[in-house]
């Protein structure tokens, strides 16, 4: 059988995945089974906004082996720099929003008879109840559950620790998102400082959820799937959180100049291409 592979779009730094979902499920299931780890981390335009001024999250955003666009505007970004490619790549990009494929990591990849998973993030009773949920979803049972922990840890060392001594097969990490992310290289680190050669985290595949906790424990609802086969998620949550709107703002301004850039960018190095095989 030949060895699934994925495929990936560049944005300056920022290899992006465009695999559809169940590409990536085959390919994480592929990867399982030689013990590899993998770290796939929910990419919106939030997140390149920040890594753009923050070097240190920028850092932990590429050390990850799958980065997946799970906003709509990093969607839109992807298809425009399609244009732009002399040999175009037919694939259809497609936003994978993080809870979906969490869900189906699950559903398809974990064995509840000999895999383990931990839980890391939300309210204690948003993690006490979406860990509810996929029991009752019959795709964990309590003891595949080593470590859990609600989202307002005081002991980020300790934490680590338990984590690494712990080795999940899979860790869902719910937190807001520069934290989750940074944290789980903090993790990745202190394995290689800690252990070396030999590795607690081998075999585990990461992924970061921001509020997905508050969403399976039903503490807030999800945008109506009417909503999200229009792409309009992000609306729905600023109409729900009208909070949400001067960051909102923010991002779209800083976002905008990164997607100026990336498009300028590729446009000179194709005219460049062109130039020089004329």
């Amino acid at each position: 059988m030949a060895e699934k592979k994925l495929d990936f779009l560049e944005l300056k730094e920022y290899k992006i995945c465009i695999s559809s979902q169940s590409e990536i499920l085959d390919f994480l299931a592929q990867e399982a089974a030689k013990n590899k780890k993998n770290r796939i981390v929910t990419l919106n335009p939030e997140f390149i906004a920040l890594a753009e001024r923050k070097e240190v999250f920028k850092k932990a955003l590429l050390a990850a082996e799958i980065l997946i666009p799970d906003g709509i505007g990093l969607v839109f970004l992807l298809r425009l720099k399609n244009l732009f490619l002399a040999s175009k790549n037919k694939k259809k990009i497609e936003r994978i929003p993080g809870i979906e494929l969490a869900f189906n990591l699950l559903s398809k990849l974990f064995d509840s008879k000999k895999q383990t998973i931990g839980f890391l993030g939300g309210k204690p009773e948003a993690l006490t109840k979406t860990i509810d949920f996929f029991q009752k979803q019959k795709l964990i049972e309590q003891a595949n559950v080593v470590f859990r922990s609600h989202g307002y840890f005081q002991e980020e060392t300790k934490l680590i620790a338990e984590i690494l001594e712990k080795q999940p097969n899979f860790l869902f990490i719910a937190l807001p998102f520069e934290r989750q992310e940074e944290l789980i290289e903090k993790l990745y680190q202190d394995q290689k400082r800690n252990y070396g050669k030999n590795a607690r985290l081998e075999n585990l595949i990461t992924i970061g959820l921001g509020g997905s906790f508050d969403v399976w424990s039903s503490q807030k609802k999800r945008a109506p799937k009417i909503w999200r086969k229009l792409n309009l998620e992000w609306l729905w949550r600023l109409i729900v959180e009208p909070s949400r709107l001067k960051r909102l703002l923010q991002m779209l301004l800083f976002f905008s100049f990164f997607c100026c850039k990336c498009l300028l960018s590729e446009r000179t190095r194709e005219t460049n291409k062109t130039s020089q095989e004329q």
